[in-house]
């Protein structure tokens, strides 16, 4: 279950790195990388923690088969970077890009085990659990989870939106970006360094990252 979790969302995972690192003398020189990238459309756009990055710098994304593209700067809003691939109109037409498959972070339960997936020179994985969920109290919007009986569990309704989740996990090698992924698969959450929010373990919910960055998502598909 983990590893069929893992790979459906592996290949929205891209490193971001400077691009003048391609020049450099040595050709064995790995390229530096700043942080991970979430790609949100079937036509290159990805998401990366704005504190990393500078629109005054040149970056490339490298994607899950070891291609690299150079990427561009959007704009920058919410925490969140947004850059686009640069590809070659005729070159470049057939290659794929995989956006991240999400599910609302809403749903999300203490205690329900999680995937953090990452890492900054190798892909690394983590298995814990959600330690807390802190709540928009300022929200009077109310989830569907919230219309439970009287003698539902705690755990099993939240009625206001989840504005932070922190969790077990914790990565080595990491870097900001790290994705936080249900045990199906699905995309629950993005790592996002911030000088207020202690790193280990704390992920933004995906769910106020397409609120915020709705354009930036493909459409959902209609059956």
């Amino acid at each position: 279950m983990v590893i069929d979790a893992i790979k459906k969302n592996q290949q929205s995972l891209v490193k971001i790195v400077e691009a003048n690192t391609r020049n450099a003398v040595s050709n064995t020189t790995p390229p530096k990388v700043v942080a991970l990238g979430l790609v949100t459309s079937s036509t290159g756009k990805i998401l990366a923690d704005s504190q990393s990055l500078s629109d005054d710098d040149s970056y490339a994304a490298i994607f899950h088969d070891g291609r690299q593209f150079p990427v561009k700067f959007i704009s920058v809003s919410a925490n969140f970077a947004r850059l686009e691939v640069v590809r070659d109109p005729i070159k470049d037409v057939a290659y794929v890009f995989y956006p991240a498959v999400t599910a609302s972070s809403d749903s999300l339960q203490l205690g329900q085990t999680i995937i953090a997936l990452g890492g900054k020179t190798e892909a690394q994985v983590t298995i814990g659990r959600v330690s807390l969920l802190k709540l928009d109290e300022n929200s009077s919007t109310t989830s569907a989870a919230s219309s439970t009986s009287p003698t539902s569990s705690p755990t099993s309704a939240l009625s206001k939106p989840i504005v932070l989740i922190q969790t077990e996990n914790t990565l080595k090698d990491d870097i900001s970006g790290s994705l936080l992924l249900n045990l199906t698969g699905e995309l629950v959450g993005v790592e996002n360094w911030q000088p207020s929010i202690p790193t280990d373990g704390q992920f933004i919910p995906i769910n106020v990252i397409k609120s915020a960055h709705s354009q930036f998502f493909d459409s959902p598909k209609i059956p």
